[in-house]
């Protein structure tokens, strides 16, 4: 019976033997090389946002009657919301929000009417980075 217990004794010290080694050298290997970290090109500077918030500001004009006509009732006064306009590097529109603002006379109606409209995604000029203009919009 004691070759037995000596037996598994020494099973069990080779078992706790072998899983002190794994977990020291799990502990002590070199941390694998961090992943760099890829960046986005610098922002385009204040005259090229001016540049593009115009030429999606003319875009955003030639919308404006169908807006106009779709959600602008005749009988209230002319209402001011924000439109944003999210752009990729490519210059193609991947977002649209319209703003309703606090300070200035909006309606949560119209405002609503706009968003669920579908029109012809904005295209500006690349410009290299992700950007999103802000554009006010007077209806009607």
């Amino acid at each position: 019976m004691t070759r037995i217990a000596l037996a598994i004794l020494g099973g069990c010290a080779l078992i706790a033997i072998a899983v002190f080694l794994a977990l020291w050298l799990a502990l002590h290997r070199d941390p694998p090389p961090a992943a760099p970290v890829p960046t986005l090109p610098a922002t385009p500077d204040a005259d090229t946002l001016r540049a593009l918030t115009m030429q999606a500001a003319a875009q955003l004009e030639k919308q404006r009657a169908p807006m106009t006509g779709a959600c602008a009732r005749g009988d209230r006064s002319p209402t001011r919301y924000d439109v944003q306009l999210a752009f990729d590097p490519t210059g193609h529109e991947v977002g649209r929000s319209i703003l309703e603002l606090r300070d200035q006379p909006s309606s949560s109606d119209i405002a609503a009417c706009l968003r669920a409209l579908r029109p012809a995604p904005t295209v500006i000029a690349p410009p290299g980075t992700p950007v999103t203009l802000t554009i006010p919009l007077v209806l009607p």
